[in-house]
């Protein structure tokens, strides 16, 4: 007699990770032991190639998993390529919230086969009188607690202590010592989020942040809605390499050669080109994402797999952009927020989430706006550890400097609250610490800027103050022949 288990739903799941090599990343994020989700023999032989791709870093494809099972002795009766192209001829890639729920569906039929299995052991141990009542009862009551978890039984808290001193905690720079002063850093296995009204330049910390991120080593990557990897890259350039970003501009559009910049802008910008280049930084754009949400949780997956242990953040800009139905604004940008906050305490990663205020959003005399103001888009602040607003007065009175830029760590669940003081340089697209008169502190040393740059193969800086904007020229048109750091599938 077969034990409970759901074949229609185990083949969509492999044929969906067929057509997609960014979903079987999703079910390993999903389910630790995603390969034992599956009865159906053949399905268990492809599945557990598919984890030992995964384990190893590679992608997940039709050939890869011919490879694997091919070295492994473990091809299917008939031909092991047939079989991959019979699956996915029968099923089509899930759309997110159908696919979470048929690993969710397998993952119960797993925990029914488990009780059956665990109850007919303490059927036997009963009948043979191998125990007494009080251990069968005991036993009988850790398969009620599988059952009622789904996940093995609920442990002691001492079981997880050895696992969690196990796992170091890190955290990466912003790129303001202001703000790393009061939450000292993008601190792994948290979330932030950052509001502020458009064209106040939370982009511009989020890729100021980037390159600070890239300068002490970690990996980074950037989920970026609004914009594409080509103006992107045209910011990243004018900010990194301290350039007025028109030039910059200019130079993608090829209406100045490289040859037109003074001799040490043209280091500079040479320089920064040739580090981008080995950079480990990944652009993720909205063509990339077909599929939402979904999409970005597997391609976070499938980075932090290749890079195993090593530091990594990830910036979401911006959360309302990922929307599909408008109409479901506030649920969406709810369960966003809820995945992203999993995610970064399972990868043990610092996820940052940017967000746009309403247009209504100001507080009182300095123009700040207040938590709440995000509540029209969800549970952001709510999930969310850290909550950071922006503002510059000169958008409301043109009697302000430009250049002002005022954040404040409005609620925080680990550390204080507080102001941080900013100089915001537009042309240059650098974001820095401003001191007690509101000019940059170091602004315009050469040197300082260099630090800046990302971390190349052979050289990591130590820190990291420059910044990018994404509120400025459109590089859309920009025709780019260097390097475009990405992620492709």
């Amino acid at each position: 007699m077969a034990l409970p288990h759901a074949p229609a739903t185990e083949a969509s799941v492999l044929a969906s990770s067929l057509i997609d090599n960014r979903y079987w990343p999703l079910a390993e994020s999903l389910d630790p032991d995603v390969e034992t989700l599956f009865y159906e023999p053949d399905h268990a032989r492809v599945a557990a190639a598919m984890h030992r791709l995964f384990a190893a870093g590679r992608m997940v494809t039709e050939d890869s998993v011919i490879d694997v099972m091919r070295t492994t002795g473990d091809e299917i009766e008939g031909g092991t390529r047939d079989f991959l192209l019979e699956l996915a001829l029968r099923a089509s890639a899930r759309e997110q919230r159908e696919f979470k729920d048929q690993i969710s569906t397998l993952a119960e039929k797993r925990t029914l086969r488990g009780m059956h299995s665990s109850l007919l052991q303490l059927s036997e141990r009963a009948r043979n009188e191998e125990a007494t009542p009080a251990e069968l009862a005991e036993a009988a009551r850790s398969v009620a607690e599988t059952g009622r978890s789904g996940a093995g039984p609920i442990k002691r808290f001492g079981e997880y202590i050895d696992s969690m001193d196990a796992k170091a905690s890190y955290r990466i720079p912003t790129c303001l010592s202001g703000l790393n002063n009061i939450i000292g850093g993008w601190e792994s296995g948290r979330t932030y989020a950052i509001g502020a009204r458009p064209k106040v330049g939370k982009s511009a910390l989020a890729l100021n942040s980037a390159i600070s991120g890239l300068a002490s080593g970690a990996v980074v990557v950037v989920f970026s809605f609004e914009m594409s990897r080509r103006e992107l890259w045209g910011r990243l350039l004018a900010c990194a390499a301290g350039l007025d970003v028109t030039l910059v501009q200019k130079y993608l559009n090829k209406e100045m050669s490289i040859d037109d910049f003074p001799a040490e802008q043209r280091e500079d910008l040479e320089a920064t080109v040739d580090q981008f280049r080995v950079a480990d930084l990944f652009i993720v754009e909205e063509s990339d994402v077909r599929s939402g949400l979904h999409d970005v949780i597997a391609t976070m997956v499938d980075i932090k797999a290749r890079y195993g242990d090593r530091k990594m953040v990830v910036f979401v800009d911006y959360l309302q952009l990922l929307v599909r139905d408008a109409h479901e604004t506030v649920a969406e940008v709810t369960n966003m927020t809820r995945e992203f906050k999993l995610m970064a305490g399972r990868l043990d990663i610092p996820i940052v989430m940017l967000s746009q205020i309403n247009r209504g959003g100001a507080g009182g005399d300095t123009g700040m706006p207040s938590p709440h103001h995000m509540r029209g888009s969800g549970s952001i602040e709510e999930a969310a550890d850290v909550t950071i607003l922006m503002h510059r007065k000169h958008l409301d009175d043109n009697d302000h400097p430009e250049s002002d830029m005022q954040l404040h760590v409005a609620l925080s669940r680990y550390s204080s609250n507080g102001w941080v003081d900013a100089f915001y340089a537009v042309r240059e697209q650098i974001l820095s610490d401003a001191n007690s008169d509101g000019q940059p502190t170091g602004e315009g040393d050469h040197e300082s800027r260099q630090s800046s740059r990302p971390a190349g193969a052979t050289t990591r800086p130590a820190e990291v103050t420059a910044e990018v904007d994404v509120d400025d020229p459109d590089f859309d048109d920009a025709s780019v022949d260097e390097l475009d750091p990405e992620y492709s599938s």
